[in-house]
């Protein structure tokens, strides 16, 4: 069994698959979505989950921020107030990804603006209690993050002075629904135009194209083909009658726990495709 799990903020469903697992003597690998708990994949030897090490991404995303912003940030303080105003878009409450990728691409972004003598980014609302606005379906979706900015716009404008000049999104789906709800009032349409940096996670081939053109200013890939790989080394090892860990040396593998982790790599206009 292969298995990308959708539920994560309790342990409870991997554990169900796992037991059922285990009494049918069938192998199990969870992927891209991580169990949480160790101790549900080591209450089976035929069970490993190969996927992303959660926080690297958020961390990747916050030094590619930060350092986008020390290189233009005269250029990205639009209303010349010395500050960044930003907003996030979260992806879904409990997840170990969104989570990390919220906190960390501010926090890192944050410690290298604060050392360059920067301040630190400023939230857009500085009454929130919460320094996002998450998908409240969970579903990551281009149309929560557009419909969000299409909202946010209306108050938090260049008119108003108050513009937004940074964008943070846990994926690229909600980079390009918020890309597009910029571009239907003028902006980030490529040169001549004025940019609202967006970054987002995943490079996936569409925001690839936006970054390419301008539009949109990096995101950190995440390997579906290096995952795939590693998923089929696993297979292969099953299929051979061989241990299901077995041949793995030359991945990076916990030390405590049969999971996998494929490295993230940023992706921004210098990258190669």
């Amino acid at each position: 069994m292969i298995v990308n799990i959708v539920e994560t903020s309790t342990s409870d469903p991997a554990k169900d698959i796992v037991e059922a697992a285990r009494a049918a003597d069938i192998p199990v690998i969870f992927f891209n979505r991580e169990v949480a708990d160790n101790d549900v994949i080591n209450s089976y030897e035929k069970c490993a989950f190969v996927g992303t090490n959660a926080p690297d991404a958020g961390h990747m995303q916050g030094e590619m921020i930060g350092n986008y912003l020390l290189e233009n940030y005269d250029t990205v303080d639009l209303n010349g107030d010395g500050e960044i105003s930003y907003v996030v878009f979260k992806g879904q409450e409990g997840n170990a990804e969104a989570e990390a990728r919220t906190q960390f691409a501010v926090e890192d972004a944050d410690a290298i603006l604060t050392e360059a003598g920067k301040p630190a980014l400023k939230y857009y609302d500085s009454k929130a209690s919460t320094k996002y606005l998450v998908d409240a379906a969970g579903k990551w979706s281009a149309q929560a993050a557009n419909d969000y900015m299409v909202s946010l716009l209306g108050s938090y404008n260049k008119d108003n002075n108050n513009m937004v000049e940074l964008i943070i999104c846990n994926n690229d789906s909600m980079a390009e629904g918020a890309i597009s709800a910029l571009q239907n009032v003028g902006y980030n349409k490529g040169e001549g135009s004025t940019i609202i940096p967006v970054f987002g996670v995943d490079a996936t081939d569409s925001a690839k194209a936006l970054i390419k053109a301008g539009n949109m200013a990096g995101s950190i890939k995440q390997d579906a083909v290096g995952m795939a790989a590693t998923i089929t080394t696993l297979v292969e090892n099953v299929q051979g009658d061989a241990e299901l860990m077995a041949n793995t040396d030359q991945f990076v593998v916990d030390s405590d726990v049969a999971k996998i982790r494929v490295p993230y790599q940023m992706y921004n206009a210098t990258s190669e495709c």
